[in-house]
């Protein structure tokens, strides 16, 4: 799955520079100067890395004191994005971005407990400055995001499992290259936390485990955008 995605990535830059390629005749030169005001809409692909630190773990009802390793998980991750940017006179371009996509990141801990985040999304504000083609912008704003609980039961050889939406915030930066007047590739580096939620599971027998989880992370994305 981790080829398959890497191999997309790869295969959507390449046709994005060839796009780019064929869109200039032979001996003309794509102006330096670009205005990035417009709306955009593109697809991204990355990788993320992270932490997802349990608390207030109960067992049956009764406090457990778990002393092992908490999950870090990690993955590939895919989706698509939207948004609109201003650029002032002064080169100043403001903007607003959202996106979403569908996630690998897990991991398990010692007990065979695995937490996951199935999916991810975020509604962020920029701000950059533009060089020409390059836009270096910092960026922050809302971030939520499905988890998902695994526990494995012993007696019956069955593994449960919860889901919840949590909600926190993001930041982080990125740059924009424009290869056209149309196409622009992104690279974005993020730090996300989405706070904590309880995850419950309770099988036929009653047998019950819950926890809080606290779930942050950071991701780096690479993406083609097509602006209007």
């Amino acid at each position: 799955m981790k080829l398959h995605v890497a191999s997309f990535a790869a295969a959507l830059l390449l046709c994005g520079a060839a796009h780019a390629e064929n869109l200039f005749p032979a001996g003309d030169v794509p102006s330096t100067s670009i205005n990035w005001t417009g709306a955009h809409v593109g697809a991204n692909v990355g990788y993320g890395w992270g932490n997802a630190d349990a608390s207030n773990v109960k067992v049956g009802g009764q406090s457990y004191n778990y002393t092992g390793s908490n999950p870090d998980p990690d993955g590939f991750m895919g989706g698509v994005q939207v948004g609109y940017d201003y650029q002032f006179t002064n080169g100043v371009v403001l903007g607003v971005e959202t996106d979403f996509s569908f996630s690998g990141l897990e991991d398990k801990n010692e007990e065979n407990d695995e937490v996951s985040v199935k999916y991810l999304g975020t509604a962020r504000a920029r701000l950059g400055y533009a060089f020409g083609r390059f836009l270096p912008y910092a960026t922050a704003g809302l971030a939520y995001g499905q988890g998902e609980f695994e526990s494995y039961y012993q007696q019956n050889n069955t593994t449960y499992k919860d889901e919840n939406w949590q909600v926190g915030w993001t930041a982080g930066a990125g740059a924009d290259y424009a290869i056209t007047e149309n196409v622009s590739l992104k690279l974005e580096y993020l730090y996300t936390d989405l706070g904590d939620a309880t995850y419950e599971i309770t099988n036929p027998d009653g047998w019950r485990i819950s926890s809080d989880i606290d779930s942050s992370f950071n991701t780096v994305k690479v993406g083609l955008n097509y602006r209007f």
